[in-house]
């Protein structure tokens, strides 16, 4: 069967499940198990399920009172769900290209596929590894062999936990143990919490949940960062898997770990990573639209002032003093664009991402585990280098604090593809610069929660690349593809449930565009109370707004108006609203209310115009942008509706007028439209022609869009006197 018919297999015996017909879904489960000829260990368990499902509906009929209905139902129901998932996942085994299944088939085939065995097999390299350092190891040799079968092993372990499913008490067991192990390094370790995420974005394990889980609250045993690592990944597992949560032993563990001290506060805290992890698209999107083009453009300009200089070593001290450098990057807008991506740095946000995408092509990436490694300068894939000045140049770039582990790889694998000439030189550079390690390092200095927190953002880092730049990514789930909404998950919503942190959430949404996620949460904060509760309202209404919601919009305008009657900034979004919704008469009450409040305000005499003008009241129209342009003698925004008004009115000289300086000066599509309009009505079919002809010529016009402004305006051209033959032949003279 395809890929695409087990899908829509899965898919209808999940939409079975979700509207709570089990019986149907049972039959079609066992249908699925007789079409594939499935275990009977497989059969077995469907009749268990049949046999229970048939008790619990018949205590249910008969009234029977079971508090332990509810569990028993959930648990019926997601192991239907699993079992779906167990004969698809056998059906693709045989020949799916697939990346899991190949590596699946690979590890099937292995003699001492065991995660077991592996894991000892680890252990033992890193006991005799130990004994040779401590011992005096002489030979460099036998130090980057065994250095190497620890990197395979690695790489296996990653593999196998990956495709293994499910995952037994002893393997589970294993896993704790050997992440418990302070004799083990934290590289290790790191990557196989990843590969349980992984495997349970694949196919979903409760084991693996409650493993990472466990590995949370062993606050004793493990560093918090990789505690936190392991609640990331846990929280990514439950997002993606969220509605298949309802497992008891993991609902037991979940009310363990919240008893710890810090459990609200990481939970959130990774959250708040998560959300600036997805919102790494928008961030390269701005660098890529405008600040890479930005520089691009000032090249030319940066590179003649480098030229001036005698010597590249005064670089930097002509950055500092001369104050023309500064004026290039202002001039430009880059300077406000580089601000505010520092900004998004220092908080947390991903703007590395843009360039190190052009360095994940490199063989080190084709294999899934290397994405999830921590920087190690011993690490085999970057051995080619052994000159002094490399090993600087490594603890350099280990101790970058804005660089995630996967970016450090690209990093110093980029540099192989240097000539070994100019690789020297920029080696040579890095030690004649008298870097300030200190600085560098006080990453290294800052209290432990921190920390933690920093390496939990580059660990995050580290699975956004992987989601969203490895090569064969369609093959996986990416959590990133959307946001990682953690309070719609039931089992956790509890920790989220406050009015602070929701705030907070709901502006950092805001702040950054995302309107629908934002009014999500705004939602949850509209009948909480409090002294600045109009400001909700008026931000909820906003993205209402923006997501063209009109009609709610002013609703929800009006109860922020209700609590704060004066503030212009709403009463300006309910006269918008109110025109949108073709309401211009309630408009213009607005912005009376706006003008009586701020009364030299021509932004709103000039709305105030256009609404009149939209109920056709000509003559008070122009009263208004009459008005504008007398105390606005310097702008021509009031001249395009006086256009249009002077020709409803029929006064064409007026009209003509008005036309032509906007013609003389920065005139766009609509402007020669409405030339040809007055032409056209003042019987010069030829001359507006050629107006028309301009207007469809204009950048993102054309004939259909011209057709389209014709047959909108057809109404005033006959109101003008316009003959339909002779608007007819003009028309075909331009399309």
């Amino acid at each position: 069967m395809s890929d695409s018919s087990l899908k829509t297999l899965h898919d209808n015996i999940s939409d079975l499940i979700s509207r709570r017909r089990l019986a149907q879904a049972i039959d079609q489960v066992e249908a699925t198990l007789s079409v594939y000829n499935a275990s009977w260990q497989l059969r077995e368990r469907i009749e268990k399920l049949r046999t229970d499902y048939g008790y619990l509906r018949r205590y249910a009929l008969d009234g029977v009172a079971d508090p332990g209905r509810t569990s028993l139902y959930d648990a019926i129901a997601s192991q239907l769900l699993g079992m779906t998932d167990e004969v698809i996942r056998a059906s693709r085994t045989a020949d799916s290209p697939r990346l899991y299944f190949s590596t699946l088939r690979y590890e099937n085939m292995q003699p001492d596929s065991s995660i077991t065995s592996l894991l000892e097999r680890y252990t033992e390299n890193v006991r005799k590894t130990g004994l040779a350092l401590f011992g005096g190891m002489d030979n460099a040799a036998d130090d980057r062999s065994m250095r190497d079968v620890q990197e395979k092993l690695a790489s296996r372990l990653f593999a196998l936990l990956w495709v293994t499913h499910p995952l037994s008490d002893a393997d589970a067991a294993a896993i704790e143990g050997f992440i418990c192990d302070p004799t083990v390094g934290r590289g290790i370790k790191q990557q196989l919490i990843s590969s349980l995420m992984l495997g349970a974005l694949e196919i979903f394990d409760a084991a693996r949940l409650r493993i990472m889980l466990s590995i949370y609250y062993r606050s004793g045993e493990i560093s918090a960062e990789l505690r936190l690592i392991a609640l990331a990944s846990l929280l990514i597992a439950m997002w993606v898997n969220r509605g298949r949560l309802s497992d008891r032993r993991l609902a037991d563990m979940l009310a363990a770990a919240s008893e710890l001290p810090s459990w609200t506060s990481d939970l959130r805290m990774v959250f708040v990573r998560l959300l600036k992890a997805t919102d790494t698209e928008r961030i390269t999107g701005k660098m890529e639209r405008e600040v890479i083009p930005g520089m691009m453009k000032i090249k030319p300009e940066l590179d003649r002032k480098i030229r001036e200089l005698k010597d590249l070593s005064d670089l930097e001290g002509a950055m500092e003093e001369n104050p023309e450098w500064e004026e290039v990057f202002e001039r430009s807008g880059l300077a406000e664009k580089l601000r505010e991506l520092n900004e998004l740095q220092s908080d947390g946000g991903d703007v590395m991402m843009v360039t190190f995408s052009r360095l994940k092509n490199f063989p080190f990436f084709s294999d899934p585990a290397n994405w999830f490694l921590v920087f190690d300068k011993d690490h085999s894939s970057i051995s080619f280098f052994d000159a002094p000045e490399a090993d600087a140049l490594k603890e350099l770039v280990a101790e970058m604090p804005y660089l995630c582990d996967s970016d450090k790889y690209s990093m110093m694998l980029s540099m192989n593809s240097i000539p070994e000439q100019q690789r020297a030189m920029m080696m040579q550079q890095f030690r004649a610069g008298n870097i300030n390690f200190a600085e560098i390092t006080a990453s290294s200095l800052r209290p432990e929660a921190e920390r933690a927190e920093s390496e939990v953002n580059r660990y995050i880092q580290n699975l956004y690349r992987f989601f969203n730049l490895f090569r064969r990514k369609n093959e996986f789930t990416n959590p990133f593809a959307g946001f990682i909404n953690l309070p719609e998950i039931d089992e956790l919503s509890e920790w989220f449930d406050d009015a602070v942190f929701i705030r907070e959430t709901a502006e950092f949404y805001f702040k950054r565009g995302y309107y629908a996620e934002a009014l999500a949460m705004f939602g949850r904060l509209t009948d909480r109370g409090g002294s600045d509760q109009w400001q909700v309202y008026q931000k909820t209404a906003y993205c209402m707004q923006k997501l063209g919601r009109i009609e709610e919009a002013l609703a929800m305008y009006g109860r922020s108006e209700l609590t704060n009657p004066d503030n212009v900034w709403t009463l300006r979004r309910m006269a918008q609203c109110s025109r949108m919704l073709g309401r211009s008469g309630t408009a213009i009450e607005y912005y009376r209310r706006i003008s009586a409040l701020q009364s030299d305000d021509l932004l709103t005499t000039l709305n105030i115009g256009m609404c009149l003008m939209d109920l056709h009241r000509y003559e008070e129209a122009m009263k208004e942008f009459f008005k504008v342009e007398y105390l606005d003698e310097h702008s021509d925004r009031a001249w395009r509706p006086i256009v249009w008004c002077a020709f409803r009115m029929g006064d064409m000289a007026r009209a003509r007028a008005y036309s032509d300086k906007i013609l003389a000066s920065s005139p766009k599509a609509e402007d020669y439209l409405n030339a040809g309009h007055i032409e056209l009505s003042a019987g010069h079919p030829r001359e507006a022609a050629s107006l028309y002809l301009k207007a469809s010529e204009q950048p993102g016009k054309d004939s259909q869009w011209f057709l389209k402004a014709m047959e909108d305006d057809a109404v005033s051209l006959k109101e003008a006197g316009v003959d339909d033959i002779i608007k007819a032949i003009v028309i075909e003279e331009i399309i």
